[in-house]
């Protein structure tokens, strides 16, 4: 039977789950089925993204249960099948490889990808390519500048869900009974449990090391726990590498220009919205909360002169 999960992640970035089903079959009736269940026992409440595969049949039933929720597609999985579908292309050009991957992964902004989408295709002479069609024809779900706005957990992939599927095997087999599986599937859940209470007792036990003379460190470092202090601890002190100067202002949004120490020419524009709950990073808007990224966080320094203990 094929053993559906809804895996997310928690305060210390822990793969956790969220529910599981088993399946008589992989149709569409029965991943709606699957939906409309898992959203009762979350009393009602629907993720803001789900990632999957690629798989029509729950797309079609994400769009009927989910409708608000930003349905993502698994980009690891994606960029699996273009060896497979465009071989002739690889083989022949060693360069494709490379233009490739900057396409999808360097490029910031979704009118950058077009850019650089449209030169690929005439380069490499793929506009007629309809599996290449098909695939941009729904960029909206897989293509990192046009999600770059939904919140995701830091995640992209469905490497999450898989993973625990592969926990799961420690405690399941094929021939597992039924009964017999959901006694298995409460003790892989208490362990869990235990793991991710034993990353609370560390981050209440332990102090951790400054790593910026900056009060903000201080206090990030008494809000949260140990894996997240740590990606923000990073940003903070990376974006003692950058310096921010006003360009304009507009209304109550103010654009800042982020140089590299020792350049001149901006290589990002940040601006800040009048709450500075927002921050609009390349043209996009992202939350500067809970993880700024070092070009928010160094506008931020130049903003407020950024408080030494």
């Amino acid at each position: 039977m094929p053993f559906a999960s809804f895996s997310g992640v928690n305060h210390h970035h822990q793969t956790i789950m969220f529910g599981c089903a088993l399946l008589v079959n992989e149709t569409g009736e029965s991943y709606t089925w699957l939906l409309r269940t898992w959203q009762e026992a979350m009393l009602g409440r629907a993720p803001s993204t789900i990632i999957t595969d690629d798989d029509k049949a729950m797309a079609k039933a994400i769009v009927e249960v989910l409708p608000n929720t930003t349905h993502r597609l698994c980009l690891w999985h994606i960029l699996q099948k273009f060896p497979e579908h465009l071989a002739h292309v690889y083989n022949k050009f060693p360069d494709f490889q490379k233009d490739f991957r900057h396409c999808i992964h360097e490029t910031i902004t979704t009118d950058e990808f077009e850019q650089e989408w449209a030169l690929i295709m005439v380069k490499y002479d793929l506009g007629e390519n309809t599996w290449l069609q098909n695939l941009y024809s729904r960029r909206d779900k897989w293509v990192p500048a046009y999600l770059r706005s939904t919140f995701c957990a830091g995640m992209s992939t469905t490497q999450r869900s898989e993973s625990m599927n592969k926990f799961f095997k420690d405690y399941v087999r094929s021939s597992t009974m039924v009964s017999d599986f959901v006694h298995q599937y409460e003790k892989a859940i208490d362990a869990r449990y235990f793991k991710e209470k034993e990353k609370d007792v560390r981050t209440k036990s332990t102090r951790v090391i400054m790593k910026t003379p900056f009060k903000i460190e201080e206090e990030a470092a008494i809000v949260y726990t140990r894996k997240s202090f740590t990606i923000f601890q990073d940003e903070l002190f990376n974006s003692l590498r950058y310096q921010a100067r006003k360009l304009y202002v507009s209304g109550e949004a103010k654009t800042y220009g982020v140089t590299a120490h020792g350049k001149e020419t901006p290589i990002y524009h940040v601006t800040l919205e009048g709450d500075e709950g927002h921050a609009t990073y390349g043209l996009l808007m992202l939350r500067v909360d809970p993880f700024p990224t070092y070009h928010v966080l160094m506008t931020k320094c130049g903003k407020y002169k950024m408080r030494l203990r």
